[in-house]
């Protein structure tokens, strides 16, 4: 297999680059298209957490460490054997809700996991370098390797000098392909005097071509020579102190997510015992709830949702900062076995990048959606749980509006319950 080959490039640039994405689930690699991918880390068909940020960490020190290909692959491997991660299996779209064949780990998607994030890692690097250096070096030479597997394109752009600032290199910077194996040299005046180079006086022509993305149906004009995905500056897409104002839709976590067409499945008939009296102690309305898990004050479990993903369920979730017991709020407290139901068996599961109120981060939230009709009431029950690094949140409602749906139903969905 192909080691990526990046020339002069100091790491720690690329380090920062790669660090600073958060996490985007994604069924295809056109869910999260081209400049999407200098914010979020995002490998196809990986729609669970944990198998994710074991391919993130591989990534990361194969990046920070230099760790060659036969390392990244010899260490991820049995990570991702042992999660169920690997070979071919069927699973559901959850854009379509049609089940397919997919290809999960395998050697030829570790190979192109590596080299792809590589290569656009140390390229973002670079730019970063080029942009602080520019005064000095203000142009760049476009090199490609030239042999049996270079495409014509690359061949016939090898050699191209341009100012840094040309508007070329804004969709012309490798990678420009899947195994794109091209780089940049940056370059002075003494530079082209000494090897005798030239500025172009025009970028190289460029035809494009119409690509739809399967996913999206949005049409793109791609210019000729780069893969779809590819048509952009990986350095150029802002990844410095990202705020919740320059976090593009996809991480925001504000649009409807797919399938937001379809209804949620029917609500479910349940019993009135579902809901809790009022006037217990806060240790019993927790014992009740722990109760659903096979838990109980003190002895935790860890929960597997439908996708997998564990939930640690345990008293400690309802104990404050000080570790104070505080169950009753806001009457949430009776419908704590409704909360039950919902983990164990909701309606969807939806996942989104949300700004956390109280620390400004960007985190990953798994919100879980139920809808319960509950013996004696006319309403449904809308119940849904958030689930992040930063907590949780439970809420109930029986009156809820086709808004107030369409609101919790947003980011990507994971899951989603057969009638």
């Amino acid at each position: 297999m192909p080691e990526p080959l990046p020339v002069n490039l100091p790491p720690a640039e690329a380090v920062e680059w790669f660090r600073a994405k958060g996490y985007q689930i994604s069924w295809g690699w056109q869910d999260v298209y081209a400049e999407q991918h200098g914010r979020a880390f995002t490998v196809a068909k990986a729609m669970r957490m944990g198998v994710l940020e074991d391919i993130r960490g591989a990534v990361d020190h194969a990046i920070a460490e230099g760790a060659t290909l036969r390392e990244f692959a010899r260490d991820l491997t049995p990570r991702l054997q042992a999660a169920g991660w690997w070979g071919g299996t069927r699973m559901v779209d959850p854009r379509t809700g049609e089940e397919k064949d997919v290809q999960l780990g395998s050697p030829r998607r570790l190979e192109t996991i590596f080299d792809t994030n590589l290569r656009t890692a140390y390229a973002a690097g670079e730019v970063e370098r080029q942009e602080r250096t520019k005064a000095r070096r203000p142009y760049l030479r476009y090199v490609a390797i030239l042999d049996g597997g270079t495409r014509p394109e690359h061949r016939a752009w090898h050699g191209t000098v341009l100012p840094a600032d040309d508007p070329w290199w804004s969709t012309h910077y490798p990678p420009n392909g899947w195994g794109c194996r091209c780089a940049v040299q940056q370059l002075s005046d003494a530079d082209l005097e000494r090897y005798g180079y030239q500025v172009s006086s025009t970028a190289p022509p460029s035809d494009t071509y119409e690509w739809r993305n399967p996913r999206s149906g949005e049409v793109r004009q791609v210019p000729g020579g780069i893969d779809p995905g590819f048509d952009h500056n990986p350095g150029a897409t802002p990844w410095r102190g990202i705020t919740p104002r320059e976090l593009p839709p996809a991480l925001a976590g504000s649009p409807p997510g797919p399938g937001i067409a379809r209804p949620l499945p029917a609500a479910r008939p349940t019993s009135a015992e579902r809901l809790l009296p009022t006037g217990l102690r806060e240790e019993e309305y927790a014992t009740r709830f722990l109760e659903e898990f096979g838990a109980a004050p003190g002895r935790p479990v860890v929960w597997k949702d439908p996708l997998g993903e564990p939930v640690i369920i345990s008293d400690d979730l309802f104990r404050t900062a000080d570790g104070v017991l505080k169950v009753t709020k806001r009457e949430r407290e009776r419908a704590l076995l409704l909360l039950a139901d919902t983990i164990k068996s909701p309606d969807e599961i939806w996942a989104a990048w949300e700004v956390s109120r109280e620390t400004g981060k960007v985190l990953l939230r798994r919100r879980y959606l139920g809808r319960w009709v509950v013996a004696g009431r006319k309403e449904p029950a809308l119940v849904v749980w958030e689930y992040s690094p930063a907590g949780w949140r439970g809420t109930t409602a029986f009156n809820t509006t086709e808004s107030v749906l369409a609101h919790q139903r947003r980011g990507t969905l994971l899951h989603r319950r057969e009638e």
